[in-house]
């Protein structure tokens, strides 16, 4: 009996190094991404299940035990083996006989050799594999916090939270959108033909400024938002972390316990999210209310996704289920239904939406339809189709939005509580030499057609009737938040000037140029005209 628990304790911990191998070794490669939350619940569920198995069946069925550990590796293994096997049309059949047959075979090796070795020489040898993607991974999870990004607005935001005085019936409701990828009047007219006047017209006749021609900060939405929302410029992430560092963490960590929802929340706001697939906006640990949409495949983490999506785990419940078809789709939908009915209760609302459109997949036609499948730019041939979906979203969204902002303001009347209301891009489309490029993008090679159309972006903002602010000041993104405490708390924040900054590779995210450009009039090139490559 002894020597039987034995064994199964030795087993059981071969499938946790088994675990550590699947988990910590899917960090290798992102370790500039994943965090320490990340892989907690995966590692905890994967390491609970595994182990419990294996005792379960060593309980019952000792060769089952014995192999299981095997058949769990072979299973996260999937992906991996299918890719190693030559590309041909059965190669997808190989994979799954390969992760059935090496269990197998390891039962008939193990029948010839004395358990208790054997499960020792088992637990060596996936200790060691184990070792080396914990000794790689593991440093990685310990990383310096972000520094402050614009101590004048920490500082100043929070004297005026502390001195205001109004009460909760006096704050307006503040929605906050961010449609990912949303390009300049300049980039949808000169690069995919279409006049987008009538959709700021119509903000304009519901009280919003709009700067249609405006420009992000940064290239990319993890430091776009980051400056955004800490209402300042990132020189410091460079001072702290030197030109030659590609870790994002630092400003996803900045991104996520930003001082604009810091703030509003001493103010008394309850703070919805609705978040995404991308995980420093999916969730915030900071907020009242977190919806990432209704599904299975919403409620796993970016990292948990992953995992799953090197395993045949959909190719199984799609036998069954479709739990795959549109789901961002469905999400998209969900969260503009959700913006229409947010707010207006007894205490004031937050609410902020980072909203992958235009952003690819192109999950809806204009009237909002799902696409199945959904339209990725796959190839430099379907360039014209790709443009013409990708028009075909953003009417979906402008259509969308103007709903929103409608049963917003229906709703408000007579006597309901104010609204204060922002849609602002993060970054502009990718050009098509981005696309080509993949990973191996450099911005600082982009001509200035290219760069236009990554950095052009949308910024518009509707303040409560009896505020007001200077147009040009949101010229880019970086005074948003200035403007809306101003409007809030009746202080004086100062604007800062419009600055616009890129940085070569992944390999250097903190290596920031300054771009001199002109914020000019809707319609204009706000840099000399340059042919690139489109």
């Amino acid at each position: 009996m002894k020597t039987a628990l034995a064994e199964s304790l030795l087993w059981a911990g071969v499938s946790l190094c088994v675990v550590l191998v699947i988990v910590f070794g899917s960090m290798i490669g992102n370790m500039n991404m994943v965090s320490l939350a990340d892989i907690v619940r995966p590692l905890t569920v994967l390491g609970v299940f595994a182990v419990l198995t294996t005792l379960g069946l060593m309980a019952f069925s000792p060769p089952l035990g014995r192999v299981f550990p095997a058949a769990l590796y072979g299973y996260f293994a999937f992906f991996h083996i299918q890719h190693l096997l030559p590309d041909f049309g059965y190669r997808h059949i190989v994979a799954y006989a390969a992760i059935v047959v090496a269990p197998l075979a390891l039962h008939l090796v193990l029948r010839t050799r004395e358990p208790m070795r054997a499960a020792a020489f088992g637990l060596a040898v996936t200790a060691v594999m184990a070792s080396v993607p914990l000794g790689l991974s593991v440093p990685s999870l310990f990383y310096p916090s972000p520094p402050t990004i614009a101590e004048d607005f920490h500082e100043k935001t929070l004297a005026a939270v502390t001195r205001y005085g109004g009460g909760k019936s006096a704050l307006p409701d503040v929605i906050y959108v961010v449609p990912d990828r949303y390009p300049s009047t300049t980039t949808l007219m000169r690069e995919f033909g279409v006049d987008n006047g009538p959709f700021y017209a119509a903000l304009e006749a519901r009280g919003f400024v709009v700067a249609d021609n405006a420009h992000a900060n940064y290239p990319k939405t993890f430091q776009s938002l980051a400056s955004t929302l800490n209402g300042g410029y990132l020189e410091n992430f460079t001072a702290a972390h030197g030109i030659g560092r590609r870790d994002q963490r630092p400003v996803f960590d900045a991104l996520e316990k930003n001082v604009a929802q810091d703030r509003l929340r001493d103010l008394g706001y309850r703070f919805h999210n609705y978040g995404n697939g991308w995980e420093p906006t999916r969730i915030n640990r900071w907020a009242d209310v977190n919806d990432t949409g209704s599904g299975l495949l919403n409620h796993l983490s970016e990292f948990e996704g992953a995992l799953i999506g090197r395993t045949p785990t959909w190719d199984v419940v799609g036998l069954f289920k479709d739990v795959r078809r549109a789901p961002q789709c469905r999400r998209i939908r969900r969260k503009l239904h959700l913006l229409e009915e947010v707010g207006n209760r007894s205490e004031p609302v937050f609410a902020f939406a980072h909203i992958l459109i235009p952003h690819e997949p192109i999950t809806m036609d204009a009237s909002g339809r799902c696409l199945d499948p959904p339209v990725r730019y796959s190839s430099l041939n379907a360039w014209g189709d790709y443009k013409a979906a990708f028009i075909e979203y953003l009417r979906y969204f402008n259509s969308a939005v103007l709903r929103v902002i409608d049963r917003q303001i229906e709703r408000r009347r007579p006597n309901g509580r104010g609204l204060l209301f922002v849609i602002q891009s993060d970054e502009g489309p990718f050009p098509r030499a981005m696309r080509r490029a993949g990973e191996d993008y450099d911005f600082s090679a982009m001509t200035r057609r290219e760069l236009q159309m990554k950095m052009g972006t949308i910024n518009a903002l509707r303040l409560p009737p009896g505020k007001a602010f200077d147009p040009p000041s949101i010229a880019t993104p970086v005074n948003n938040w200035r403007i809306i405490f101003n409007a809030l708390t009746g202080s004086s924040l100062k604007m800062l000037p419009h600055r616009i900054y890129i940085y070569p590779s992944t390999k250097n995210i903190y290596q920031l140029s300054h771009l001199q450009t002109a914020m000019v009039p809707r319609g204009a090139a706000p840099w000399d005209e340059t042919e690139g490559h489109l």
